[in-house]
């Protein structure tokens, strides 16, 4: 009888990849209750069941721990959008549905944690913006040019008005998560975001508001 037996350069890069996912999963569980600060490179091992060198193989260290886990949660975060604006019959739609999707997950203490209280301390705002351009801003830029070819939005230079609206978008995530209310919070920022987004559209689709109540 023929058993088929995995190659081993093969189980090695699945080894491999196995260990990544488990750090990363264990530094954001961590990283997300007791901030970067306060999380030591032995407790991430530690509770990983691994070892330090595996650490600083995959990620050089705590710090590059902490930039793979912000990242894979820009990838998700972008999923969970892009699969929330899915089922949306239009360009305007998918657009307000997309904004409405990530003011929720901005209420997610995670979220809060890593993006708006450590990300930009731990890893700067230069390095932050290339990750976000590379995820939420691309999606935002999309949906914004998606909405302009319809006649949705009224035709302003796309780029700047990309960059304008992503960082009233990351302002509003960060006034969410230092609120000591929340949920409170997120629908104050999506009243005002409702007014300047439909203050952009085109007139002749008229200006009805897109806030979900």
């Amino acid at each position: 009888m023929y058993v088929y037996s995995m190659p081993k350069q093969n189980l090695n890069e699945k080894r491999s990849r196995e260990t990544r996912e488990k750090l990363l999963k264990t530094g954001r569980k961590l990283f997300a209750k007791k901030g970067f600060a306060g999380v030591a490179a032995e407790e991430v091992v530690a509770k990983a069941g691994l070892t330090r060198g595996a650490l600083y193989h995959h990620f050089n260290g705590k710090a590059g721990l902490f930039a793979g886990v912000y990242e894979k949660m820009q990838q998700a975060m972008a999923a969970a959008v892009e699969e929330k604006v899915a089922p949306e019959p239009g360009p305007w739609e998918e657009l307000t549905a997309g904004i409405t999707a990530y003011l929720t997950a901005c209420e997610d203490p995670e979220i809060q944690r890593i993006f708006f209280v450590d990300g930009p301390a731990v890893l700067g705002w230069e390095r932050c913006r290339e990750m976000d351009a590379r995820h939420a801003m691309a999606l935002l830029e999309r949906g914004i040019a998606d909405a302009m070819r319809n006649g949705e939005l009224d035709p302003l230079p796309l780029k700047p008005l990309m960059l304008f609206l992503a960082g009233a978008l990351r302002e509003a995530g960060m006034w969410i998560a230092s609120s000591p209310e929340p949920t409170i919070a997120k629908k104050e920022a999506a009243q005002v975001l409702d007014r300047v987004f439909t203050g952009i559209r085109t007139r002749k689709k008229g200006r009805e508001t897109w806030e979900k109540k």
